[in-house]
């Protein structure tokens, strides 16, 4: 078992908008963008364990984390355009765990779990006040699933890979509106590496092997208009290598 604690400090430097001015009416506002934004400071604490069970056949990591913004830098779409705003406070806490577990020779089962907690707690626009709400592109939970199962051959091996994600609800806008909702989607691989001593392998592979169509961006451009960037269909192929 290894437990390990960290405190860490750092910061991004400010940055000048530059049309930000000709879209705010406040006068006070507009000076105060063309100025641009503040430097962004990040402190982050973690506390974690990295363990090993049955004979380090059985590994579990978990890391417990915190993230606290001031001045946090972020985009705002106005009118089509984006330009950069301070949220004063923010924080984001979390929980992570992965597992792998390997019951039998050649099998190899995985999983992984995360939990978050991420919103602003004081953002002030001059078109509102988002203080509370989630930040964005950050879903609550995410988990993943995976089997990895190899067998020997007489030339080289072969191994089968099938893995799941889930993602639950996130946010793409300041005031909540615009989301995409919680999706699963499977990969699969089957992999046969022909000569492990030069690194020859052929691999056929899928990716989102039910279709699953969801936005992976999306933003209100202000002009009774919305863009989502669409996530990629279902996707086969073939990978031949070698490394040497």
């Amino acid at each position: 078992m290894l437990l390990y604690g960290s405190v860490s400090r750092g910061f991004k430097g400010g940055a000048v908008n530059l049309a930000a001015g000709p879209l705010l009416a406040d006068p006070a506002q507009a000076a105060a963008f063309a100025e641009g934004v503040e430097p962004e400071e990040l402190t982050t604490f973690e506390l974690g364990a990295k363990t090993r069970f049955l004979d380090d056949r059985m590994q579990l990591n978990v890391a417990l984390f915190r993230n606290d913004y001031t001045d946090q830098q972020l985009f705002i779409v106005r009118d089509g355009l984006a330009f950069l705003y301070n949220a004063a406070e923010s924080t984001i806490n979390g929980v992570e765990l992965e597992w792998q577990w390997v019951p039998a020779t050649g099998l190899t089962v995985t999983a992984g779990l995360g939990l978050l907690d991420a919103s602003y707690d004081k953002l002030l626009t001059d078109v509102g006040d988002f203080s509370g709400n989630d930040m964005l592109q950050t879903p609550e939970f995410n988990g993943t699933l995976g089997l990895r199962k190899e067998w020997p051959l007489s030339v080289g091996t072969i191994a089968l890979t099938l893995s799941a994600t889930h993602v639950s609800r996130q946010y793409f806008d300041l005031p909540n509106l615009l989301s995409t909702g919680s999706r699963t989607t499977a990969d699969a691989r089957l992999d046969w590496n022909i000569r492990s001593d030069e690194g020859l392998r052929v691999g056929v592979w899928g990716k989102n092997l039910g279709d699953e169509r969801f936005c992976i961006n999306a933003a209100d451009l202000g002009v009774q208009a919305a863009q989502c960037i669409v996530n990629e269909p279902r996707t086969y192929g073939i990978t031949v290598g070698a490394s040497f």
